[in-house]
């Protein structure tokens, strides 16, 4: 009798824990937040609309030297993107003016691309709204 009492308790023992399992199990793959959002939703890539406005060249302010560069802007939504396709000529203008505004001294400077990049982003966004232009990437930059 007590080999069937010790056969039962291991049975039941495995059940158990194959039953904490299950929950276990069924708790992860429904996880959810604070907020009861589910996590693998919260996990969405965010995609940001980007234009390629091409290589700038211009001399730097009072200089003989010349700044080149090659960016990509990341725009808000695709409603920006269709209106700086649209005014790309305004867009092209902002940059030149910006970069051309430049000194041999600020281009010497720690912390130049950054800067220039905010400098960029905020003309961009004085003109088509807060908000519009999100981040500059530069994919060249060459101070000659």
């Amino acid at each position: 009798m007590l080999a069937k009492s010790n056969k039962s308790l291991l049975w039941i023992t495995m059940i158990v824990i194959l039953a904490a399992a299950a929950i276990v199990a069924y708790y992860m793959a429904s996880s959810s937040d604070a907020s009861g959002q589910n996590i693998a939703e919260n996990k969405t890539e965010i995609f940001m609309p980007t234009i390629k406005d091409g290589s700038f060249v211009t001399n730097l302010k009072n200089s003989r030297r010349f700044l080149k560069v090659t960016m990509v802007i990341e725009v808000a939504n695709s409603a920006i993107l269709d209106e700086f396709t649209s005014k790309d000529y305004m867009v092209n203008d902002i940059i030149v003016s910006v970069l051309s505004s430049k000194t041999d001294e600020e281009a010497a400077e720690d912390g130049f691309q950054t800067k220039l990049k905010n400098e960029i982003i905020s003309a961009l966004n004085k003109r088509f709204g807060e908000g519009a232009a999100v981040n500059i990437y530069f994919n060249e930059f060459v101070i000659q």
